[in-house]
């Protein structure tokens, strides 16, 4: 897929961790924290060739920036050396529940001796690559919280439920941001009907923010496996991925639906998730997070997530660039996620706000084209479905080793 794209360097080329700490930065942002605060978080993000896709994503104005890559399994004709755009996703919205949790239930002096989750998110393509009208869904996210305490059942639930008002990535799943987007065609900003035109100044080019290949920072002490495969998927999965019976014409229409599961653990401050397709089958991948104010080994669940929107994005520009044949050489977009959180304690609330993103396509097809691929590629994209809900995620709670009631 989308070998229009010039291949300039790869995952496997350059030898490096699948995710690794490029920069340092001077504090850990207050949004990832349980006080009041605002901040923004960028993505750099470009395609690589085929469906390989590196981004910088930097946790706003005085954090650490951190490399990570992301590919497609064989369905997509992707090389699977790297985890899928949702399952990266699904990583990030689990570690910031987690973190969520385990800050309201320190501040409230309640002891979670082990706190996990599980995450199911499907979603579903309707329509046609080639004719245009190919529309992506998604469903209301089901979340599984798993904690070991003393506490009362009463008392946790508390704690989840204000935990989910407090974190930012479910106030995006439950709002409906009127997400911006803003168009570069061979390096000029181009005015765009559709989708919602940004008002946010130019951002700078990926290309020139980061003049070569981001290289892992020396002496930066990442938390090993960071981003890791742990179990590949089955020799049949690349066949499972259109269903019996289903036409192969690109012309057709096409409906399928994509299952994703993940499971993440809580380890001191720390995030351990894995994360996997169940329609179509695919690889297991790990990714760890660190949600210490104190410490960043790795990126921040909310980085995660955020790089995972942008990821999911550039699939849908590449697989548009493919069908249509696009005379197009590199695509990289900017990804700005304003973040907030307002009161204090339990009255602390994430405040949804719109994502604005910029893509940067060189080429030789018009600017309506361009146009076209970007109405087409917001459309198809999944995330993108999924924050523009509004979803309020359908949770369960299970205590183990809680008092009983008097």
């Amino acid at each position: 897929m989308a070998d229009t794209i010039t291949r300039a360097d790869s995952i496997e080329s350059s030898g490096f961790p699948l995710g690794f700490k490029v920069r340092q930065g001077a504090g850990r942002s207050g949004v990832i924290g349980a006080s009041a605060a605002r901040d923004s978080f960028r993505v750099d993000l470009r395609a690589m060739g085929g469906h390989q896709k590196e981004c910088v994503v930097t946790e706003g104005a005085t954090g650490s920036a951190f490399r990570l890559v992301s590919d497609e399994g064989a369905g997509l004709k992707g090389t699977d050396l790297a985890p899928f755009p949702l399952g990266v996703f699904s990583a990030g919205l689990q570690a910031d529940i987690q973190n969520r949790i385990m800050a309201l239930a320190g501040a409230h002096g309640i002891a979670i001796d082990a706190l996990a989750t599980e995450l199911v998110n499907v979603y579903e393509f309707n329509g046609s690559f080639f004719r245009g009208d190919g529309k992506g869904s998604a469903e209301t996210p089901r979340v599984r919280v798993h904690a070991t305490t003393g506490a009362s059942h009463a008392a946790i639930e508390g704690i989840v439920r204000a935990a989910f008002d407090a974190s930012p990535m479910v106030a995006l799943v439950r709002g409906e941001p009127a997400n911006t987007f803003a168009l570069y065609n061979n390096g000029r900003r181009r005015a765009i009907q559709r989708p919602l035109p940004s008002t946010a100044p130019d951002a700078p080019d990926p290309l020139k923010t980061w003049k070569g290949v981001p290289s892992p920072l020396a002496g930066a002490n990442d938390l090993a496996g960071m981003i890791s495969k742990l179990v590949p998927a089955p020799e049949s999965s690349a066949t499972n991925w259109v269903p019996a019976g289903q036409p192969v014409d690109p012309t057709a229409t096409i409906r399928r639906a994509i299952e994703i599961r993940g499971e993440c653990r809580w380890n001191a401050g720390t995030t351990e998730s894995e994360t996997w397709a169940t329609r179509p089958l695919g690889s297991r991948f790990g990714l760890k997070s660190d949600e210490r104010l104190s410490a960043d080994q790795a990126p921040s669940g909310l980085a995660i997530a955020m790089a995972g929107i942008g990821f999911c994005l550039m699939t849908q520009l590449l697989r548009y660039t493919e069908v249509h044949k696009m005379k197009i050489r590199a695509i990289r977009l900017v990804q700005d996620s304003p973040f907030e959180l307002v009161g204090e304690g339990a009255t602390l609330r994430a405040v949804m706000h719109p994502v604005d993103t910029h893509i940067f396509v060189n080429g030789d097809d018009t600017d309506e084209r361009m146009e076209q691929l970007l109405v087409m590629a917001q459309n198809t994209c999944y995330l993108h479905a999924l924050l523009h809900g509004p979803f309020d995620p359908i949770l369960e709670i299970q205590v183990s080793g809680a008092k009983k009631a008097a």
